[in-house]
């Protein structure tokens, strides 16, 4: 390998200081230091160690030079969508064929991350020799579909290449000089700096400045992420996957060639430092401590613990904090084959790899000998250059009697979240304020919440702001204004507290601002369900609805009880009166009174006030549908069913993106269809049984889109 190297001198001499640079950061790793030291590792380019064992052989129970232990068992193995990992999964393709295993094609069986830890855990495949650890964390702790987890089916086995990765951010050398950038952060904050990089990015004028990172399905794009997340960027800074890793980098060598600024994510060993070079035309992009992943979020491993041992000479400080620790490369498989087969599974633990010869592989490749039969002749030469190392850990797989899985790690504990509530009525008022109570605690029983407070009764807009801010400055992860009214206040206190999630409805408004989420409910769904009902329950033809103020979920539930009464019967009245209160019981009294003198013998409402209409509608025995929560303990004798606001459905959604570091910027509306609606009746009522089938037929139509409510 190293005579067709020689041709290429120039790139090789970069990609050895490349990889040698490597080493040393690796070895500044307190983490990393001296791992995997004593075991031979294999290089073209050094003289091969003989390999050590854990105890001396037993010459009785040793298998012959050409025992078959593979022999008629066949093995499927996977490689990754990186091409700079294709040398090492046709190294093991070899090395287990000449076990006797019948081997498949890894250049047959691609995946990226995202997809192959599933698949292997179910069988779909047996190994594959491109694990990034701790990069790759977020698969291996992955759900399956069963529950069980996959690090419970899979082993991340051997030390192919301890520290062997290198990651971090690169940017123009020439800019790096010109400007004295010494961080990613400065990029970030200093506005001339931020300006000149983002008005050159691919979406130039967005106030976004838009990196070169990395693709769906990798790990670095979680880790990536997550760590812009928690340096508070997520406003200013994103990942910008535009037709495929190497089109990014195409663009970005472009770039550095004539001084367009770029901030391109890559990694070692790789043949892309061979066109962008650190030192050269690029830097290693340093970034401040501070700013770094602290292992806060559900990837403990991916907190940074030390500094690369990087010069100036290629970095752009000194200490060189890049985004991410050096990651040990090492083989995943499944547990059900590493069992059933000791001899495979002990080569997939002694095999390791000279980062070196990697690097100069993927030069090759990258210089054209990039079909499957140039990487396998790659391999094959490796395995000739190294034949007396090989020789051992095939000798020593031979001899293997068994494999016993570690035991899967038990999952991380969930970041600690703290939430409250500023509510305008009681908790417990069956209506609007006790829906979201609810809700937050179903969250906290799951342990999605590990703290809950509420101030509830605050009517007056004033209070809610006091209380809002209180639990900002208290440091509560999520305030929730849960009110319509509570938009104006929200406004200001939210720009004060730039690290503290806020979320207001019902509202589809986020004001513009990074860390306000709104959410809505489609509640005329459930009222057009409640008019259908109520419609075919009527003895007088004429119903009653008691609304507060002509707007939000209030307004659409009203319009869509109409709509749907109209719908099912287009003789019946429904009169709509607004009290013009949320609050007011005695004129939510008042209007159902009204309502009942007129001949109705069927009322709804909304809002907290109802429980002065539902007293007057028990008097009387008129029957009442609810809206926002179950109202049946209103008058288990009067009340028909319930539209059930499942904010839940919306919650989750938010606080998985407060635990991501996303705070704000979405609207979330609920609706029948992701669970958020839910049209709960009253069982003791004897409702016909056509009737309820009626019900059943217009929730499934609403869902489909076969009806409408005309909102």
């Amino acid at each position: 390998m190293l005579t067709k190297l020689m041709k290429k001198s120039r790139r090789v001499w970069v990609v050895l200081v490349a990889v040698f640079a490597l080493t040393a950061a690796a070895c500044g790793n307190d983490d990393d230091s001296g791992a995997g030291s004593e075991a031979p590792v294999a290089s073209g380019t050094e003289a091969p160690a003989a390999p050590d064992s854990e105890a001396p052989a037993d010459p009785d129970n040793e298998a012959p030079m050409d025992a078959i232990p593979g022999e008629g068992v066949s093995v499927t193995m996977a490689r990754a969508d990186w091409s700079t990992g294709y040398m090492q999964a046709a190294i093991y393709h070899h090395l287990l064929e000449e076990l006797g295993y019948e081997v498949s094609e890894p250049a047959d069986l691609e995946l990226s991350p995202a997809n192959a830890y599933v698949a292997m855990a179910e069988g779909a495949f047996d190994f594959w020799a491109n694990s990034w650890t701790p990069n790759h964390d977020p698969f291996l702790n992955g759900e399956m579909p069963d529950g069980s987890l996959v690090n419970q089916h899979v082993s991340v086995i051997g030390e192919l290449m301890l520290a062997g990765g290198l990651e971090g951010l690169l940017t123009n050398k020439s800019l790096v000089e010109e400007y004295g950038i010494k961080t990613f952060d400065q990029i970030v904050n200093d506005d001339a700096l931020f300006e000149l990089y983002e008005s050159a990015d691919p979406n130039p004028g967005d106030g976004v400045l838009q990196l070169f990172g990395c693709i769906e399905g990798w790990g670095c794009l979680v880790a990536l992420d997550e760590t812009i997340q928690l340096a508070g960027y997520a406003d200013r800074v994103e990942q910008l996957d535009v037709a495929g890793y190497d089109a990014s980098i195409a663009d970005a060598v472009a770039r550095a060639a004539d001084g367009t600024p770029f901030v391109a994510y890559t990694w070692t060993p790789s043949g892309y430092v061979t066109q962008l070079i650190p030192g050269d035309n690029v830097m290693w992009l340093a970034h401040d401590p501070d700013k770094l992943h602290d292992g806060s979020t559900d990837n403990p491993g991916f907190a940074v613990s030390a500094p690369a041992s990087l010069s100036t000479d290629v970095c752009t400080n000194d200490p060189c904090w890049l985004f991410r620790n050096s990651a040990d490369i090492k083989v995943t498989a499944n547990n059900d084959f590493l069992v059933a087969n000791p001899a495979a599974a002990r080569l997939l633990e002694l095999v390791q790899i000279s980062v070196v010869d990697v690097a100069l592989q993927n030069v090759l490749y990258d210089s054209g000998e990039d079909t499957t039969a140039d990487v396998n002749r790659h391999a094959a030469q490796w395995i000739a250059d190294n034949r007396a190392t090989v020789d051992g850990w095939l000798d020593e797989a031979r001899n293997a009697s068994g494999f016993t899985p570690a035991a899967a790690p038990a999952p991380s504990a969930a970041a600690p979240l703290r939430v409250a509530v500023v509510a305008p009525s009681a908790s417990n008022d069956l209506a609007f304020t006790q829906s979201m109570f609810d809700a937050v605690n179903v969250l906290v029983d799951a342990g999605e919440i590990s703290e809950f407070a509420i101030t509830d009764g605050t009517f007056i807009v004033e209070d809610a702001a006091a209380a809002i801010r209180g639990y900002a400055e208290d440091g509560y992860d999520l305030v929730i204004a849960h009110g319509s009214q509570y938009g104006g206040p929200l406004q200001e206190i939210a720009p004060d507290f730039p690290d503290t999630s806020f979320a207001w409805g019902t509202a589809v408004d986020t004001f513009g601002l990074p860390n306000v989420n709104s959410y809505s409910v489609r509640s005329d769904l459930g009222g057009y369900v409640n008019g259908v009902v109520a419609a075919q329950l009527t003895s007088s033809g004429v119903i009653g609805v008691v609304g507060p103020i002509e707007v939000g979920d209030a307004k659409l539930y009203v319009d869509g009880f109409a709509a749907g009464a109209t719908a099912q019967n287009p003789d019946v009245e429904v009169n709509i009166v607004y009290t013009g209160s949320f609050s007011d019981v005695a004129l939510a009294a008042e209007a159902a009174q009204s309502h009942i003198s007129a001949g109705a013998d069927v009322l709804t409402g909304s809002a907290q006030m109802v429980v002065g209409a539902t007293g007057v509608a028990q008097e009387n025995g008129v029957l009442w549908f609810g809206t926002q929560a179950n109202q049946t303990a209103l008058g288990e004798d009067i009340v028909v069913a319930s539209q059930v606001y499942r904010w839940e459905a919306v919650l989750s959604e938010v606080v998985e993106q407060v635990k991501e570091g996303i705070l704000g910027g979405t609207t979330f509306i609920m609706t029948f269809e992701d669970g958020g609606l839910d049209i709960q009746f009253n069982e003791a009522m004897d409702l016909p049984a056509d009737v309820r089938a009626s019900a059943e037929a217009t929730i499934a139509g609403l869902i489909d889109g076969s009806i409408s409510t005309g909102q």
